[in-house]
């Protein structure tokens, strides 16, 4: 962790307080929601957005707290003004249990390769599909599993496909095709909808590149334009490689990504940072 300090429930503790009982079924089940949000220069990124979506999570899986709107975003903030953190990544969770918790830590930035965006990344196929997909919980058996595949096969991510061959989402990310100069994505109840994924779909009809929502199988990539990824860390990300199939990084992905880019910086000048 960074810093000397974590928050839980409504105050800032030493790092070394950082501990969970053996005995906490909550954790040991995974019956709690998180979300991971960036900060470059003292900035949050989208804290309100974040705080939404991990309450919407706790709705779904039935984990009740006490904790009011507002409340998440100022933990993080005050977490990063003690830390005096500059660049990191925020963990937040609300655990369930007998009384619910909130917890926020600060880790290292996770810094994508800068290759990664000229040459574009790889990706392989795994089947499964996550159980109740528009929650951000702490069950994370498949995508962990999905995910060390992706490792030891040399893959930035893996993507989950159902058993109709559609593929749905990357265990951490959001997947997109580009056909012509349109992006389709997976519907929305099929998938955890990424607060990045939001954003680069408000910003794409933004920039006049159209947006669909539509199943898409693995065997349509044969003809598709180009492929990429969307999450917190590595904002929009070109893939050059899904399983067999091959591709370029086409304009449309460029353009997206200087889009998004802008759209960040943007963001940052307006917040000024909270340290």
């Amino acid at each position: 962790m960074l810093g000397p300090y974590f928050f839980r429930n409504n105050a800032l503790f030493p790092v070394a307080e950082a501990v969970v009982a053996l005995d906490d079924l909550a954790y040991a089940n995974g019956y709690g929601v998180y979300e991971t949000l960036r900060v470059r220069s003292g900035t949050v990124f989208f804290p309100a957005e974040h705080e939404s979506r991990l309450f919407h999570s706790a709705r779904i899986i039935g984990l009740e707290h006490s904790f009011g709107e507002g409340a998440v975003v100022d933990a993080m903030a005050e977490l990063v003004r003690a830390n005096r953190l500059k660049d990191a990544s925020l963990r937040v969770m609300l655990v369930g249990g007998r009384a619910s918790r909130l917890f926020v830590t600060a880790l290292d930035p996770i810094v994508t390769d800068p290759r990664l965006y000229q040459e574009g990344a790889r990706a392989i196929t795994v089947a499964g599909e996550r159980f109740l997909p528009q929650a951000k919980s702490l069950n994370m058996l498949l995508s962990t599993m999905a995910y060390r595949r992706a490792q030891a096969e040399g893959a930035y991510d893996a993507l989950l496909m159902n058993n109709r061959k559609e593929i749905t989402e990357g265990t951490r990310t959001n997947f997109y095709v580009v056909r012509g100069e349109a992006v389709v994505t997976a519907p929305a109840g099929q998938v955890l909808e990424g607060v990045t994924r939001s954003i680069v779909l408000e910003v794409a009809r933004n920039s006049g590149i159209a947006v669909r929502q539509e199943p898409v199988l693995l065997s349509s990539l044969a003809d598709a334009d180009g492929c990429f990824l969307t999450s917190t860390s590595p904002g929009v990300l070109p893939l050059r490689q899904v399983d067999g199939y091959s591709f370029q990084v086409p304009t449309v992905v460029h353009k997206l990504m200087s889009a998004y880019d802008h759209y960040l910086k943007e963001y940052a000048t307006g917040q000024g940072g909270v340290t």
